[in-house]
């Protein structure tokens, strides 16, 4: 009974002495593994920071760069509208002109100053005249040509669904 004793104390020991080594061997695995992945971790989080961080930058100065682009392009379009337009309206005026001069009787073949002052006048106050004679005769068919497409237009639908309606009947 003695001896029996005296064996187990000495297991119960030994058991003890192998978990302490265990439990030592155990916490400093995991003590170095945890402060490996702590390291790898802000690697990788300062390397993809700094990518967005590039990312972005580049994303938003192209998209300003492109919207600057169009809007330049925009007001060029705008320029050239506005050179179109007052080109036109020059030609516009210089044929004006030139129909006049066809229209107008020639002046008579005189040096004085006071001749060429009152045709000057003269062909300036008609050239008016036609001028905004012309131009009321120009929105006023533009207003006739506007009206007439409504007038078709309406008439047109109204008469394509009638007819429509009239097929069908005539199916029946």
């Amino acid at each position: 009974m003695h001896t029996t004793t005296t064996t187990t104390t000495t297991t119960a020991a030994a058991a003890a002495a192998a978990a302490a080594a265990t439990t030592t061997t155990t916490t400093s695995t995991t003590t170095t593994t945890t402060t490996t992945t702590t390291t790898t971790t802000t690697t990788t989080s300062t390397a993809t920071t700094t990518i967005l961080h590039y990312y972005y930058y580049y994303y938003y100065y192209t998209t300003i760069l492109l919207l600057l682009l169009l809007l330049l392009l925009q007001l060029l379009l705008l320029l050239l509208l506005l050179l179109h337009t007052i080109l036109l309206l020059l030609l516009l005026r210089l044929r004006l002109l030139l129909l006049l001069l066809l229209l107008l009787p020639p002046p008579p073949p005189t040096t004085s100053t006071t001749s060429i002052t009152t045709t000057y006048y003269y062909y300036y106050y008609y050239y008016y005249y036609y001028y905004y004679y012309y131009y009321y005769y120009y929105y006023y068919y533009y207003y006739n040509y506007y009206y007439y497409y409504y007038y078709f237009f309406c008439y047109y639908h109204h008469h394509h669904h009638h007819h429509h309606h009239h097929h069908h009947h005539h199916s029946q």
